[in-house]
């Protein structure tokens, strides 16, 4: 991970989704084990990430940037939480 970019930690580890955020930023980014082909992607919120190269994280990518994306991803985490 770069200097720009720091991991958030999450108990339970393992099968967790998987959290960063870049400094000074308002927007969390946040990697879901659920499969993206069962979601609807919205550009900007939601991408799959299975085929740029990123690996071990999650398949899902999500970007909070406000209070109502963090609503908006409630059932993208019971989902990731169902399939670990």
């Amino acid at each position: 991970m770069s200097g720009t970019d720091r991991g958030i930690d999450h108990p339970g580890g393992g099968d967790a989704p998987g959290a960063c955020d870049a400094e000074g930023s308002r927007e969390v980014v946040v990697y879901f084990k659920a499969d993206p082909a069962t979601v609807d992607l919205v550009p900007g919120f939601t991408r799959d990430v299975r085929k740029i190269g990123h690996h071990g994280t999650g398949a899902l990518e999500v970007r909070l940037r406000s209070e109502a994306d963090l609503e908006r991803a409630g059932d993208l985490f019971r989902l990731s939480y169902q399939v670990a």
